[in-house]
Formats: structure tokens, C-alpha cells, sequence
């Protein structure tokens, strides 16, 4: 969110490699897929549980932020097509395909003007967790056979290496091809995956990663944020292994450890879905009003926190856990038909009332996309 800010003094950028927070969300998240898919504790790995689950806590914050931007990025965007394409992609987890097929410069200035591009990352974790429960079924791992773990870690690190491979080479060739596509950051979300099957079979870490300090690693990824964007690919292979090397020393004697999880911090761990949804659509609602300046952060950081608070309250906590339905196929079919419902709306205030809700000058210009 810092980084997204573009906060400079005297010109001078200060977070420059801030974007590869993105890639410490990837690892943890595949960490956590890993853990909860373990931890279920169901006899045989079932896609229709894993969908509903993953359709009850991902989507109804989604649909709600989509439907609220959609309708306020038309009030100021004289051609607002482009960017509710991206909202609605967003919903099927294709926002980063969207993106990539219409995009040349993954930095480039046009992009920060869109609400939803930001997505682009929520839709490479779907688009993994689409993929993530073969893997879990063929290798035998979620039908509880002997070596299922040990063939999911095997097939998990080739699929890594190849994974890595694309991400450098496309970053000199093409590189939204780099950023956007989820064959690109396979290997970020993977690394979660295999720490966590590292972890919970302690014979397989090595004592000495365990007498780390947790300090230094977290220090570290605090400086590698500082490096430029010409850095880019070490610093992406470094922050994911930092990330991975803290989850593992980090313990429960730790400084740190206390720090996260005081009760005031841990509450932004539980927002921070809405915090990633909202913080990008108002700073791209900001650039198309009133800016981003020194004067503006104290409002767009209250609006953020507002948002997230209530995204979070209402919307999160309550579909995440009521009963949709007693068949988990209706529960999964409700999402479908909230996702369309919300889709034609989206599509509708850009079309059919763009000329009613619209409500800048005819003749504002408006970014050139990339």
C-alpha cells in the first residue's frame, strides 16, 4: 500500500521495490492452501469442498468491491469499458489474462488509472488453486496414500524450476508475460506450498535454518523492498526465499513472533483481503479526482481502512460463515449466478447508463492504455 502511494521526497521515490510485496503475498498463500487443505482433516480430498470453501471467502468481498467500483470509476471515466473489462475478468479469475493481452508496460503510467488492475495477482492465486487440487488428487497426496506428500513435493519443485525459468526469461522478452501470467509466479506460490510440507515433517529442515534469526530475515526483506526496479528479478528470487527462510525460524520466543501477534496487528492480517481490494480502486479514483499527494493521504488511508472494515465486518465475516446451502453443489452455483448478476450490472453502468451516471466533461482526456 506504501508503495503504491509513489511517495518521494525531492523527487526521490522512497519504497522503489515495493511491488514485490505482491510475491511475499504468493508464498504465504501457498503456505496456507497447503496447511488448510492438511489440516481439514477430511478422509479423502474433495474438489467440491475445496471450490465452496474457496467460492465462500473469496468471492462476496470480490463481487461487493467490483459492483462499488464499477459504478464510481463510471462517474469519472468518460470511456470506462477498458477498465470494468478488468472488474469483470476479475471475477472469473482471468483479470491478469485481460491485462496481459492489452498491456505492453507493466509499469506503465495508464495502468495506475484502472480500479481494477491490481486483480491481476488475486486472479494468478485462483487460476492456482484451479490447478493446485489435481495436483493434490493425482500424486496421492489428498487420497491419503503412503508417499503422497513426498510425490507432491517432487512434482511441485519441477514444476517450480520450469516456472522459474519462464519468470527470468520472459522478464527480458516480455515482460507482462513475466508479471501477469500464472505460469510466471507458479513457482512463487509453490515455494508456500513446499515450506509448509518442509515444516510439517521437521526431519526434513535443517537445524541451522531453525536457529535463524527472525529479525535479520525480516530486516532483510525490509531492504530488498528498497532496491530498484532494474533489480527486479533477484529481488524476486530473494524476497520469496526470505519469506520462505521466516516461516520457518520464525518462532513463538521471538520478538517478532510477539509483534505479530498482537492483537492490533493480527486484526490487519484479518482485513488485509480487503485492504488489497479497496487500497488500488480508491488511489485509481484519486488519480482521476483529486490526486495523490502529501495533503491526500490522511483521507484515501481513512477511506482505505473504512472500506476494508467494512468489507471485512459485513461482507467477509457473514457469507464466509453462514450456511449457502446443505449441498455444496448449490452453494458453488449460487456464487456462479451472484458472479453473472454482478457482471451485468458492472457491464450496465458503463453501456447502457454510462451517459446518465457519468458526470466529468465530454471532452476530458483520458490515459492512452499502453
Amino acid at each position: 500500500i506504501l508503495y503504491h502511494f509513489k511517495l518521494s521526497i525531492l523527487d526521490y521515490q522512497i519504497i522503489k521495490g515495493g511491488f514485490i510485496g505482491v510475491d511475499i503475498f504468493f508464498v504465504i498463500s501457498g503456505f496456507i492452501i497447503t496447511k488448510i487443505i492438511i489440516e481439514n482433516k477430511i478422509e479423502n480430498f474433495s474438489l467440491s469442498y475445496f471450490y465452496e470453501r474457496r467460492i465462500k471467502r473469496l468471492l462476496p468481498a470480490l463481487l461487493f468491491f467490483v459492483l462499488i467500483t464499477s459504478l464510481l470509476i463510471s462517474l469519472f471515466d468518460p470511456f470506462p469499458s477498458g477498465e470494468l473489462l478488468t472488474g469483470v475478468s476479475s471475477i472469473f479469475g482471468i483479470s491478469n489474462i485481460a491485462l496481459f493481452l492489452r498491456s505492453k508496460d507493466y509499469f506503465a503510467t495508464a495502468n495506475e488509472f484502472n480500479p481494477f488492475m491490481h486483480t491481476w495477482s488475486l486472479s494468478v492465486e485462483e487460476q492456482f488453486y484451479f490447478f493446485f487440487p489435481f495436483l493434490i488428487w493425482f500424486t496421492g497426496f489428498g487420497r491419503k496414500k503412503t508417499k503422497g506428500a513426498r510425490n507432491l513435493l517432487i512434482v511441485i519443485i519441477v514444476l517450480s524450476i520450469v516456472s522459474l525459468i519462464s519468470f527470468i526469461s520472459f522478464y527480458k522478452s516480455n515482460t507482462p508475460a513475466a508479471y501477469f501470467l500464472m505460469t510466471s509466479r507458479f513457482w512463487e506460490i509453490a515455494v508456500g506450498c513446499m515450506v509448509f510440507l518442509i515444516h510439517n515433517n521437521k526431519n526434513y529442515i535443517p537445524k541451522n535454518l531453525e536457529k535463524i534469526t527472525p529479525e535479520i530475515v525480516f530486516f532483510g526483506i525490509i531492504l530488498v523492498m528498497f532496491l530498484p526496479i532494474q533489480a527486479a528479478v533477484p529481488a524476486t528470487i530473494v524476497i520469496v526465499l526470505f519469506s520462505a527462510l521466516l516461516i520457518i525460524c520464525l518462532n513463538q520466543e521471538s520478538t517478532l513472533f510477539q509483534f505479530l501477534s498482537n492483537k492490533k496487528v493480527v486484526y490487519i492480517g484479518l482485513i488485509s483481503y480487503s485492504l488489497y481490494l479497496w487500497h488500488w480502486g480508491i488511489f485509481a479514483i484519486s488519480r482521476w479526482t483529486i490526486g495523490i499527494s502529501w495533503k491526500t493521504i490522511p483521507l484515501q488511508l481513512l477511506l482505505i481502512l473504512c472500506m476494508s472494515v467494512i468489507s471485512y465486518e459485513v461482507v467477509e465475516k457473514r457469507f464466509r460463515n453462514i450456511s449457502w446451502s446443505n449441498k455444496r453443489w448449490r452453494s458453488i452455483a449460487k456464487g456462479i449466478l451472484s458472479s453473472f448478476l454482478v457482471v451485468t450490472i458492472s457491464i450496465s453502468t458503463g453501456t447502457i447508463f454510462k451517459e446518465v451516471i457519468y458526470q466529468g466533461e465530454r471532452s476530458r482526456n483520458r490515459p492512452i492504455n499502453p
